[in-house]
């Protein structure tokens, strides 16, 4: 996973001036990488997304705009496993299964 988090930096980091288009792009690529295992805790999306420079220190995917076009354009799926202070949101692509627990 560390080659698709250093891929992403790199293509971050070569986006001149950080148009809305190359960052849809940017972060649809991130998301494909990402969820194609399979499931993965939003905090930990999130976690990736930071140190990917695709998202600020402070912001939640969903108060970005080029996360929610890019989580549309894949038809990512949101999931609330549990129930509690053990709680948690999980997001998936359509299709793939999820791991066993």
């Amino acid at each position: 996973m560390s080659q698709s988090i250093d891929e992403a930096l790199t293509a971050s980091e070569n986006c001149g001036g950080g148009s809305q288009a190359s960052s849809k792009m940017d972060v649809t690529e991130f998301l494909n990488e990402i969820l194609a295992h399979g499931p993965v805790d939003v905090l930990e999306v999130e976690r990736q997304a930071r140190l990917a420079a695709l998202l600020g220190d402070t912001k939640r995917i969903r108060e970005s705009k080029a996360f929610r076009e890019a989580r549309k354009a894949l038809g990512v799926q949101s999931k609330h496993e549990g129930f509690g202070p053990g709680s948690r949101y999980v997001l998936s692509l359509p299709g793939i299964p999820c791991a066993p627990s």
